[in-house]
């Protein structure tokens, strides 16, 4: 093969993996997250519900879309030189995600994944009641971390969407229908 058949190939490849980029699916949560049962705390842990919505912004479907959301017991600690410390959040953001990618392995020989699909545009409206143990103290506030999963019809591998939304204050003012901020740190989309 000759020099400029091989620089052709090349660019077309280049023009290939550009155009599958432009296309794939982008999954995001999509606003805000509401709390829709107040954190509760008892001897088996503190218990909340959340609402929030998630959309793919891109141009092709989601596959296999998984997600998990957890609570964060996390303090974010202070480093020598004032700046924030947020290295346990993201690992708890790639435990979620490592979670996430669990749930869409194929259940059947010769399937390519478990989860759903969503279309460009579309969203979803998923509820999380959870349940974590050991509860955080009182006085801290309801930070919600989480991850969504999910393939491209270009077979490009798993993608990840971290979050990460946070309350205003302390668990014991946390009420139904909150709105939770999201977190200055830990938003992605892939």
């Amino acid at each position: 093969m000759d020099y400029l058949t091989r620089q052709l190939l090349l660019e077309l490849v280049k023009m290939r993996e550009a155009q599958e980029q432009q296309n794939c699916a982008i999954y995001a949560v999509d606003g805000s997250m509401i709390v829709s049962e107040p954190a509760v705390i008892d001897k088996d842990g503190m218990h909340y519900g959340v609402q929030f919505v998630e959309k793919n912004y891109g141009n092709s479907p989601a596959l296999y879309l998984q997600s998990e959301v957890s609570s964060s017991n996390n303090t974010v600690k202070t480093l020598p030189n004032g700046t924030a410390d947020f290295t346990e959040f993201k690992r708890a953001a790639d435990v979620l995600c490592r979670a996430a990618d669990e749930k869409s392995r194929p259940v059947v020989p010769g399937e390519e994944g478990t989860g759903i699909t969503l279309f460009p545009t579309s969203q979803t409206h998923p509820t999380s009641d959870e349940t974590v143990s050991p509860a955080p103290k009182s006085n801290a506030g309801l930070d919600i971390i989480g991850c969504l999963s999910y393939a491209d019809q270009f077979k490009l591998g798993r993608h990840y969407t971290r979050f990460c939304f946070m309350s205003e204050g302390r668990l014991s003012d946390v009420k139904k229908g909150d709105v939770l901020t999201p977190c200055p740190i830990n938003q992605s989309a892939d």
